[in-house]
């Protein structure tokens, strides 16, 4: 992979020797094998390389590409995935994530240049132009962060922190001291990389009580009603609370998104003296149209993208080029990005400016659940239902597809205002008359994943959840007789 991705910079970047390339890598078994391997490639060529040679967050490596200008950047992890699992990611020099047609061609230049140069796996001791900026990454990362501290004086208020055994932990030990925040409580069991992931069967915060176990025995034992989690390569962010029946919730990502889009929005125009109309957010088709309705509501931009912050992150480039601020941008499945430090999701960051939003909740003597409740009072309440089929076999991909493109007029019991279909890609979105749904193909999974919502007042909560889990079972149940 990374003699195609060499071949393709040197081919479509006159400066690539110059500019360079930035490589980071999580802790994950042969990580660091990976990471040297690919160093090992562009020294070859001649082409610098800005090694990282501590593991790292993932958002470290889009901050490092704009921050010295490479040419482009390369994060080797597998994030949530499972401890079998490793990736290769790749960021171009705007620091976002590549898209069409960048990929496509890096595709083909990888196809082409298949043969391995080199195994060196020590090249990068030996080269002069391969460097470790990890130091002067790190304090510049933790002193733009520290601009973003919006609190004198905090409460005493236990949170509990967990790394699901990934590389957070010593980096958000430097964001707190950035926002100068006291401490968190650990879950020690967790908060030490561990490639293995002893003490989870799946290493995603996402997951909720399953991966939180031992963060809410953490919690009860410390007297604390929040957990705080980044997923392993800390790009993300979950939070879970005791509600008023001191039972646990897990905050869905749209959950945490509107109440982040809230606080980052006061926190900017507090700072500035800039219009509502001058500032804009993003977020993708799969997730809430919350966000949408805050965004009409204060006259901000609104902007949607298909799933995956390698569309975000473009978008709000779009959008900062034709002179708006963007505070925030997210996706459902607890990706985040706050203020302009890094343009993509980022669980540092976001986990800061949470911490604090959770701190000015508390002073004002309300929970997540109390603050929540009070936005959809002014938004309406947004009821939110996402699951899946396992379908292994293409042709019954197409099938399902195929039967729900001949959807016209109704879908279940509810009329069709609106369909888009992203022929050819397998994904079909459906706008109903009080709410909508979306069905798309993963891109890693033999899964077909829905996504719905249905819109109401908060009295008729109840009636809403009901109806929405009523109309996404029902049509789940008939594709699974196709």
């Amino acid at each position: 992979m990374s003699l195609g991705l060499c071949a393709h910079l040197i081919k479509t970047r006159e400066n690539i020797t110059s500019e360079g390339v930035v490589i980071g890598h999580d802790h994950r078994h042969h990580s660091w094998d990976f990471a040297r391997l690919a160093t090992a490639v562009f020294l070859k060529n001649n082409v610098k390389v800005y090694l990282l040679q501590a593991i790292c967050p993932t958002p470290f490596v889009p901050f490092s590409v704009t921050f010295l200008k490479a040419a482009c950047g390369i994060m080797i992890t597998a994030s949530h995935n499972p401890k079998e699992d490793n990736g290769y990611k790749v960021y171009w020099n705007n620091g976002c994530q590549i898209v069409s047609p960048t990929d496509k061609d890096i595709a083909k230049s990888i196809i082409s240049n298949f043969e391995p140069e080199t195994w060196d796996y020590e090249a990068y001791t030996k080269s002069s132009i391969c460097v470790d900026p990890m130091e002067q990454i790190a304090k510049e990362y933790f002193s733009r962060l520290s601009k973003y501290r919006f609190i004198e004086s905090y409460p005493q208020l236990p949170i509990v922190y967990t790394a699901m055994h990934g590389v957070g932990y010593e980096y958000i030990l430097k964001a707190l001291k950035a926002i100068k925040y006291p401490y968190l409580i650990p879950v020690k069991e967790q908060v030490l990389p561990d490639p293995d992931f002893p003490t989870v069967k799946y290493p995603n915060p996402e997951e909720g009580k399953g991966s939180l176990k031992l963060a809410i025995e953490t919690a009860e034992s410390h007297n604390s009603s929040i957990i705080l989690a980044n997923d392993p390569d800390a790009d993300r962010l979950a939070i879970a609370a005791k509600d008023k029946n001191s039972n646990w919730q897990t905050l869905s990502g749209n959950q945490i998104g509107i109440l982040l889009a809230y606080y980052c929005v006061e926190k900017l125009r507090n700072r500035e003296r800039i219009s509502p109309g001058q500032i804009a957010m993003v977020t993708t088709i799969v997730s809430s149209k919350m966000l949408k309705a805050f965004c009409l509501k204060n006259e901000h931009r609104y902007e949607e993208t298909l799933t995956g912050f390698k569309y975000i992150g473009n978008e709000v480039l779009k959008l900062e080029s034709e002179g708006y601020r963007v505070p925030f941008a997210y996706e459902e499945a607890i990706g985040f990005m706050v203020f302009d430090l890094v343009r993509d999701k980022d669980g540092i960051s976001a986990l800061s400016t949470a911490l604090q939003m959770l701190c000015e909740l508390h002073f004002a003597g309300l929970s997540v659940f109390d603050k929540l409740d009070k936005i959809y009072e002014e938004l309406g309440y947004f009821a939110s239902s996402n699951g899946y089929l396992i379908v292994k076999d293409r042709s019954r991909k197409t099938q399902i597809f195929d039967f729900l493109s001949k959807k016209q007029e109704y879908l279940g019991e509810y009329k069709i205002k609106k369909i888009i279909n992203y022929s050819p890609s397998l994904m079909i979105y459906f706008e109903l008359e009080n709410g909508w749904i979306v069905f798309r193909t993963s891109g890693t999974e033999p899964k077909v994943k829905y996504y719905s919502e249905m819109v109401g007042n908060l009295k008729d909560r109840m009636s809403i959840e009901s109806k929405l889990h009523y109309f996404t079972d029902g049509l789940v149940n008939e594709l699974n007789k196709l």
